[in-house]
């Protein structure tokens, strides 16, 4: 997608983030038959703040965003598809755990990202997470050198297949015995499905300019 230069897709975004968002609407679109629709709250008490960065880039003019594939050893959603992020520390902002996640799962400084807004909160049930989704843009060339102990692979997402809907598919799946069905689609041999793909879903209906509508 090289339609657009930095500074006008940073507008569009950074506009379309500050009216109303797509929200439970775009979740639903995407959300697999376990979440029932529990992600839209109410939260449990003590659940865990979680900050993600969408973060687009251009490399030789067009536009992408990193997705990671989890390392089999990490305690929650060990081997899925997910945005880089992690847990909101004590004192933190959303914001601050959002860029210094970025920072330490792919070693993108955040002196070279502009936040332009969040998208909505998401609930995660079976690992008790909040999430806030930040989407940023970066300035100028994107390097990116994904920590091994939190990244077992960088996947590289064009931002014209993410908004590709020709694209959207389901699987049935198996967790824990229970099988089911769950919405995503395909990026190279990693099905993109749960959490990571209602955020995406939102995402692409900002883009597209749905609000949400009841």
């Amino acid at each position: 997608m090289k339609d657009f230069s930095e500074q006008d897709l940073a507008e569009l975004l950074r506009t379309r983030l500050q009216g109303e968002l797509p929200g439970p609407v775009a979740h639903r679109k995407w959300s697999s038959d376990l979440t029932y629709g529990r992600q839209e709250g109410p939260a449990a008490h003590n659940v865990r703040e979680a900050a993600t960065t969408i973060l687009l880039y251009q490399d030789q003019g067009e536009w992408y965003l990193p997705l990671t594939v989890r390392p089999s050893h990490l305690p929650d959603h060990a081997g899925q598809v997910s945005l880089p992020g992690g847990l909101v520390e004590p004192g933190e902002t959303a914001e601050v755990a959002a860029l210094r996640e970025l920072e330490e799962e792919l070693q993108v400084s955040n002196e070279q990202v502009s936040v332009l807004g969040t998208l909505s909160p998401l609930v995660v049930f079976v690992s008790n997470f909040r999430i806030l989704p930040h989407v940023g843009i970066h300035h100028g060339k994107c390097e990116m050198r994904p920590n091994e102990q939190e990244v077992a692979r960088l996947l590289k997402l064009p931002l014209s297949h993410l908004v590709d809907p020709g694209r959207k598919t389901s699987r049935r799946m198996s967790r824990e015995g229970v099988s089911f069905r769950a919405a995503g689609w395909w990026h190279h041999q990693y099905f993109v499905w749960g959490a990571t793909a209602m955020i995406l879903g939102e995402f692409m209906a900002l883009f597209e300019g749905q609000a949400e509508d009841g």
